[in-house]
C-alpha cells in the first residue's frame, strides 16, 4: 500500500513539473525567449544605439529666428551633443543641418565634418538676409593666426559660404574688421615656436569683400588689445561685436 501511494505521489509531482514547464515555456514564446531577452533586436544596429542616444542627449539653443518673404517662420540654432556644436534651421515640420565646411590642411578631409568644439559666435546682416557664423579650431603654436573662420549663411536657401580665416575678428557697422596675416612673413625661424607671425587690419563689407588694407603689421601682444575679449568669455577669445549662446 506504502508503494502504491508513494508511486502515485511521485507521477502527480511529475505531472504537475511538466505543466509548469509548459506554461513556462509558453509564456516565453508569447513574448521573447529569455537568451534574447538582453539581445539587440535584428532589426537594430550599432549606428542606430548611438544615433538614439546622440537623440536623448542632444540640446537644441535656438539663436535667431526671422520670417521669410514666402511667409515661412525660421529659426536658427546649435545642437550640442557629444561635446561638439552643430548649425542647424529648423522650420514649422522639419530641421536642416547647416554643413560649415573648412579644409584647413587642403588634404580633402572637412575639419568641422563632426562639429565644432565651442559654440557658434554669430550676428545678422542689416538687412537681415544672412546669417554669420564664427567658429574656432583651439589651435597650437603658430595656428593662431587662422583661428576664427568666418562663414555666411543666406537665411533663404541655407547656402553656407566660409569667407575668411583670421586671427582675430570684429563686426562693424559696415561689415568685418579681421586681424589677418601674410603681408610679412618670417623666413628666419626653424621651427613654428620659433616664428614670430605678424598680423594687419582688413576691412570686409556684409557680402564678404575686401574693401580696405592697412599694411601696418603687428605682433600678438597689440592684436590682445586691439581685439579685445568680450566679458565672460575667456582672455584668448578674439571675436568682438558678436553673441553667444552656451545654452
Amino acid at each position: 500500500m506504502k508503494k502504491l501511494l508513494y508511486l502515485i505521489t511521485t507521477l502527480l509531482l511529475l505531472s504537475c513539473n511538466n505543466i509548469n514547464k509548459f506554461q513556462g515555456d509558453k509564456h516565453l514564446t508569447d513574448g521573447q525567449h529569455a537568451l534574447d531577452s538582453t539581445e539587440i533586436p535584428e532589426k537594430a544596429t550599432l549606428a542606430d544605439e548611438k544615433y538614439m542616444h546622440e537623440e536623448k542627449e542632444r540640446e537644441i539653443v535656438v539663436l535667431w529666428e526671422t520670417d521669410l518673404p514666402e511667409g515661412k517662420h525660421r529659426k536658427f540654432g546649435q545642437i550640442h551633443e557629444e561635446y561638439t556644436y552643430k548649425l542647424i534651421a529648423i522650420d514649422k515640420t522639419s530641421e536642416v543641418y547647416i554643413p560649415t565646411p573648412y579644409y584647413r590642411y587642403d588634404d580633402g578631409e572637412d575639419f568641422y565634418a563632426d562639429g565644432i568644439h565651442e559654440p557658434f559666435h554669430y550676428t545678422m546682416s542689416p538687412d537681415s538676409k544672412y546669417l554669420y557664423a564664427v567658429t574656432a579650431v583651439q589651435a597650437n603654436g603658430s595656428g593662431w593666426v587662422t583661428e576664427y573662420q568666418l562663414y555666411k549663411i543666406n537665411v533663404s536657401t541655407l547656402e553656407c559660404k566660409m569667407i575668411t580665416e583670421c586671427a582675430a575678428i570684429e563686426a562693424t557697422g559696415t561689415g568685418f574688421k579681421i586681424a589677418k596675416d601674410g603681408l610679412d612673413e618670417d623666413d628666419t625661424a626653424s621651427c613654428t615656436l620659433e616664428e614670430k607671425m605678424m598680423v594687419h587690419d582688413e576691412y570686409l563689407d556684409w557680402e564678404g569683400n575686401t574693401v580696405k588694407i592697412d599694411k601696418n603689421e603687428y605682433f600678438h601682444d597689440v592684436m590682445v588689445s586691439k581685439y579685445p575679449s568680450p566679458t565672460g568669455e575667456g582672455s584668448w577669445v578674439r571675436v568682438v561685436g558678436f553673441e553667444r549662446k552656451d545654452k
